[in-house]
């Protein structure tokens, strides 16, 4: 018989075909905590009964660019000390308010090392948009952002969203990836283009809102999910 109870920090490691999978505990669950994206608040508030559209999300990218950095930001709305290496996947839940539409985001943040990336095609399947993540200090990053890029590709059946992301841009001293450079590659791919900062918060809640509003204008494409929430729906703490 499984166990069903609540995972803690001590007990969050999950397989989903035999992969390593763990949720984190800073991922907040959908209604817990909206952010209005309208307004740049964030709203902790009872939500009334509502329709979540619910999108798959994966992030891609080399090792240290910062991935689940710019995760846990985007659902803490500052920055978060992670110095954990991402084994397999890391799955987490962000809730944006987008538009007026409340939108659950269930992100698979992959593993950049070598031995990870065979299992990246299996956390993309039926994603609605996938995140590829890069270092704007590190040239080496963005010189494997277009084997992320093919990869995907191969292996996508359904015209999901891309975004790229130049991460750590708050270092601009430290930058060597050239911004006119990234962004013609992104122009040239159909990629939606950022350059972000997990540590300032620089544009990092953009990131989910232009792939929401490009998912939500663009077809074809997996449907998207919709969940019932509660009536009412409790804050708790998405930090521990």
């Amino acid at each position: 018989m499984h166990d069903t109870r609540r995972m803690t920090q001590t007990d969050t490691k999950s397989h989903l075909l035999k992969i390593p999978v763990r949720t984190s505990q800073a991922a907040a669950s959908v209604g817990e905590l909206f952010f209005n994206c309208s307004t740049g608040t964030n709203q902790n508030r009872r939500a009334s009964t509502s329709m979540a559209v619910v999108y798959k999300v994966i992030t891609v990218g080399s090792p240290s660019v910062g991935k689940s950095s710019i995760c846990i930001h985007a659902m803490n709305n500052k920055n978060v000390e992670w110095n954990e290496v991402t084994v397999g996947a890391t799955f987490f839940v962000l809730a944006l308010e987008v538009d007026g539409v409340p939108v659950k985001f269930e992100i698979w943040d992959t593993g950049g090392q070598e031995r990870f990336q065979s299992l990246v095609p299996l956390y993309y399947r039926n994603a609605h948009a996938a995140i590829v993540v890069y270092n704007v200090t590190d040239k080496n990053t963005f010189d494997k952002v277009d084997y992320w890029v093919q990869e995907l590709r191969k292996y996508d059946n359904t015209n999901a969203v891309m975004a790229l992301v130049g991460n750590k841009a708050d270092l601009k001293s430290e930058q060597v990836v050239n911004t006119r450079e990234a962004r013609k590659y992104a122009e040239s791919n159909g990629l939606i283009f950022l350059e972000t900062s997990a540590k300032t918060g620089i544009n990092v809640k953009n990131i989910f809102i232009a792939i929401a509003r490009d998912i939500k204008n663009k077809t074809p494409g997996p449907p998207a999910d919709r969940v019932l929430q509660k009536k009412t729906l409790q804050q708790t703490s998405c930090c521990h």
